[in-house]
């Protein structure tokens, strides 16, 4: 047996949960910009959808842009 013990929210947590990677990485959202010729396509669009994405998360996005 390990001497490991995972916690979540103040109980503890099977060690599924400390593979997770929310677990290891948080809440967050990224997206990946398509670059041609040095020009990043859609900026605006992506920027809006990242925004989007965080508020469904409840994180506040307001310094994005």
């Amino acid at each position: 047996m390990s001497d490991v013990r995972v916690w979540c929210d103040g109980k503890p947590a099977g060690d599924a949960a400390a593979l997770s990677r929310a677990f290891h990485y948080g809440d967050g959202v990224f997206r990946t910009l398509l670059r041609i010729d040095g020009r990043v396509l859609d900026v605006d669009g992506q920027l809006d959808k990242l925004v989007a994405d965080a508020a469904r998360l409840g994180l506040d996005a307001d310094q994005i842009g």
